[in-house]
């Protein structure tokens, strides 16, 4: 597969994150998992592909990995997923976003 399938997951549930591995495999995704951001920003290389990433998790949360994303210019595509999402939320992530 190339870099063009490719969809890192992050997210702290592991159920959830299992889960979502599964189906975007069985889609066709090559897919990299973390379980959080710091473990994401560990395992990252620069590569191109999509992030999935969950706005609420222990320690560094996804509004926080994304505004460090953008600090070091990189230049991931960021779909935010959550089971708790508000209003003013959704605004600040989308205002984070380029």
């Amino acid at each position: 597969m190339n870099n063009n399938n490719r969809v890192f997951l992050v997210d702290d549930d592991t159920d959830f994150r299992e889960s979502m591995q599964w189906l975007l495999t069985s889609a066709g995704y090559d897919v990299v998992s973390a379980s959080s951001a710091t473990e994401f920003m560990e395992i990252y290389q620069g590569e191109q592909g999509c992030l999935l990433l969950d706005v609420r998790m222990p320690g560094i949360n996804g509004l926080a990995l994304q505004q460090l994303l953008q600090e070091k210019n990189v230049q991931l595509p960021i779909i935010l997923i959550s089971g708790h999402g508000d209003i003013p939320m959704a605004v600040n992530a989308i205002k984070a976003g380029d």
